[in-house]
């Protein structure tokens, strides 16, 4: 149902992306906190018992991750919905006139987007086996972090879900780092906002030096061609 909501906000509505998507999670945090102000309730007996299942050696919850992951690994890369996600995501204009369906393609990753953040959520709930509104509060900036810090640029088309793995693992680690050295929580956004400025700052620094090179080779290639042409000219 959000996803349905966000892909009809950008797609009909014509908002911006991350206003849409931010607008929208806001009017979905008030609900929430408009339905339970503090933690009520419990989990289910299932999502209890699902938490702790495992299958072999590794947990029930980390087998699903991965098995997603890989799944929405191959889809991005292999398969034409893939292609179509980047070429949109570089350049919808682009896309538009080289015949891909623009908005289905919006529409399907919003949709996606909307299923996988409501499977988060259940497996939250699952590990605090309690109702409470603010469990997940500033999770979206941290996703934010992990996006930037794995490569993927927020204007589209460019990234890769190993980059985001590694982004999530390395957040992951700080984390814990900082609950066994008991870091205070103000100093930990501190660290963690001077990396994600870092991060952006080479990724940006990285996306000029690729333009400047494509520039030099075109210009490079325009002065043969020219130096080519003057040469038949002559004889």
């Amino acid at each position: 149902a959000v996803g349905v909501l966000n892909s009809f906000i950008i797609v009909r509505l014509r908002v911006e992306p991350f206003i849409a998507t931010l607008g929208s999670g806001a009017l979905l945090a008030g609900f929430a906190l408009f339905l339970a102000s503090t933690p009520r309730g419990r989990s289910s007996p299932i999502l209890d018992s699902f938490y702790g299942w495992k299958v072999g050696p590794l947990y029930a919850t980390f087998a699903l991750v991965v098995l997603i992951w890989i799944a929405i690994t191959y889809s991005a890369d292999r398969t034409k919905w893939g292609r179509h996600l980047y070429a949109v995501g570089g350049d919808p204009v682009i896309a538009h006139v080289s015949g891909v369906r623009v908005r289905r393609v919006i529409s399907s990753a919003y949709l996606l987007a909307g299923l996988l953040g409501g499977l988060a959520a259940i497996i939250t709930l699952a590990s605090a086996g309690v109702g409470d509104s603010a469990l997940a509060t500033g999770l979206e900036f941290d996703s934010l972090a992990v996006v930037v810090i794995g490569g993927t640029s927020l204007a589209g088309g460019r990234g890769r879900l190993t980059g985001v793995l590694g982004g999530a693992v390395l957040f992951t680690i700080l984390g814990n780092v900082f609950t066994l050295l008991q870091v205070d929580v103000w100093y930990q956004q501190l660290v963690r906002g001077i990396i994600i400025l870092v991060a952006a700052a080479a990724l940006v620094s990285r996306h000029r030096q690729k333009a400047r090179r494509i520039e030099t080779k075109e210009a490079q290639l325009n002065s043969t061609e020219s130096e080519m042409s003057h040469g038949n000219d002559v004889k």
